[in-house]
């Protein structure tokens, strides 16, 4: 898993971390770039990536407007890109100047590569939280 984000790290030039966690906010892997800046900020936000994706999952579905797929935010400093695959949550950290819509290119790719294991912590949270 931390080879996958390596590697999607590297091809996204615009990109400065890539977090995979579960929608509790546990995280699975993390690439960061050499940017003191976006290691900070993965620090800083730990769990935080995974809540504000899931919430706004939340209210899409309240709201009608269909499944969450992907989301953007842009801040001040920096660009998201939450990729929403429940119970997996793909977060892209970008600067908030970059081309951070690049990402949207490998979403497609990134879901193939993680649904398997999307699968399986599907199992288990069924299993352990709705069984």
């Amino acid at each position: 898993l931390q080879e996958f984000c390596d590697r999607v790290l590297a091809r996204g030039s615009y990109m400065l971390s890539m977090v995979i966690s579960t929608i509790d906010g546990v995280t699975l892997c993390k690439s960061v770039s050499d940017c003191s800046e976006a290691l900070e900020l993965v620090i800083k936000a730990g769990k935080g990536f995974s809540q504000i994706c899931d919430l706004s999952a939340e209210q899409a579905q309240k709201m009608g407007l269909g499944k969450l797929t992907v989301t953007t935010s842009f801040y001040a400093n920096y660009c998201l890109v939450h990729i929403y695959m429940s119970p997996l949550i793909v977060t892209c950290i970008h600067l908030a100047d970059s081309n951070c819509g690049s990402t949207l290119d490998f979403v497609p790719s990134i879901k193939e590569a993680l649904e398997p294991m999307r699968q399986q912590l599907q199992l288990i949270y069924d299993r352990e939280f709705v069984g």
